[in-house]
């Protein structure tokens, strides 16, 4: 399973999410025979969604960590997560993603997440980039 983006239907870049089976070809049995998804958040034409790095969980969803951000904005920490068959899971935050911004009163450039990594108790760790440290509300 590999993250990134790809153009989008509104010409902005979308999440893509694509599995491979073993020997290298797409999984057909993920994204409706596609072998991969896009995720776009829908808050606005022209955002852009990407991902940067994916954690699989023991039910075998798939969890990523990246950002989104409306062009010529700052970017915040976006976390998706899908399930086994590529579909977004509807059961975590609102339509399978969750947006992290900073607290309101600081001024920032950038909130990207850069890794995701999971707790044995199912908690989600999502390593982030960010000009100094400030606390983040997810």
């Amino acid at each position: 399973v590999v993250t990134g983006y790809s153009t989008g239907t509104d010409g902005a870049q979308d999440m893509l999410v694509v599995r491979y089976n073993p020997n290298g070809t797409l999984d057909t049995s993920f994204g409706g025979g596609s072998g991969y998804v896009r995720l776009d958040d829908g808050a606005a034409n022209q955002s852009k969604e990407f991902g940067n790095d994916v954690a699989i969980q023991p039910d075998g969803k798939i969890v990523v960590g990246g950002g989104t951000s409306l062009t010529g904005n700052p970017s915040n920490v976006m976390v998706a997560r899908f399930n086994v068959d590529g579909t977004p899971d509807g059961t975590f935050a609102a339509g399978g993603f969750k947006i992290g911004t900073p607290l309101s009163n600081i001024s920032y450039h950038s909130f990207e997440g850069k890794g995701v990594t999971l707790k044995t108790d199912g908690s989600i760790i999502v390593a982030v980039t960010f000009p100094r440290f400030h606390h983040v509300h997810l």
